[in-house]
């Protein structure tokens, strides 16, 4: 995907640059149909609705950024928006989505967290309210 964008960019003839650039899109929307089934499958396995909500977050929000990475690329290869612009914007991408994924995973790392509290104390009722467990 990146090298066939990268071989679109330098190409020096419209029929290579539009070429190269419908492979990338290809690889583009391979990789993004296998991001919406890997959310779909957690989604599937999500224990709590807060988990639900937090991986159709993520879900949205990955197809929003993601998606505006090759439209700034395509927009500025056609010169309809200045380098500047194009820079600018994809610091904004890069920056949002590295916010968005950091706090994702250490939200889920104190769920985990959370969570392994929660069975503990979860065997720990069932020993006291059961005897036979202890033996």
């Amino acid at each position: 995907m990146i090298s066939c964008g990268l071989a679109s960019s330098l190409s020096s003839t419209v029929f290579y640059f539009l070429a190269f650039g419908f492979l990338a899109v290809v690889f583009w929307v391979c990789v993004m149909r296998g991001l919406l089934n890997l959310f779909q499958e957690a989604q599937a396995r999500a224990l709590k609705p807060d988990d639900d909500a937090s991986i159709n977050f993520l879900r949205v929000s990955t197809l929003v950024i993601w998606s505006m990475f090759p439209l700034i690329w395509f927009l500025s290869m056609c010169d309809l928006i200045s380098p500047n612009a194009a820079e600018y914007a994809l610091c904004v991408c890069d920056c949002s989505a590295k916010l968005v994924y950091s706090l994702l995973l250490a939200d889920h790392s104190f769920m985990k967290i959370e969570r392994t509290d929660v069975l503990f104390m979860l065997e720990m009722e069932e020993v006291f309210n059961n005897p036979n467990t202890l033996t």
